[in-house]
């Protein structure tokens, strides 16, 4: 299956949104600049893809295969960091929320 220019332009769109998403609600330097990382690769893809004149040029778009290829490394390597951001960002909550329940147990006694 071949992805086309028009394809990878809102996929790559779309995943830099959400990671800007995350960005804003990331509450330590280390998981911003995890997360502004990956913004920076996904967004130096889309540059390469207007710079090349890619608009709709399969052959053009075959050429950029090999630095997708390494884009998609490391990309796979901060996704799982910014995975393990998330489930502590996810353990915080639920500690949070059982002190928070404990807090009011003590208020009650």
């Amino acid at each position: 299956m071949t992805t086309t220019y028009q394809s990878a332009v809102s996929t790559l769109s779309a995943s830099l949104d959400s990671l800007n998403q995350a960005f804003k609600a990331a509450n330590t330097v280390d998981a911003k600049d995890k997360i502004f990382s990956a913004m920076e690769v996904i967004q130096d893809e889309i540059n390469a893809i207007a710079t090349e004149g890619l608009t709709r040029s399969t052959d053009a778009y075959t050429a950029q295969a090999e630095d997708f290829k390494a884009s998609a490394q490391e990309l796979a390597q901060l996704q799982s960091d910014i995975r393990t951001y998330v489930n502590f960002i996810s353990t915080a909550n639920s500690v949070i929320t059982a002190i928070g329940k404990v807090l009011l147990l003590f208020a009650k006694v």
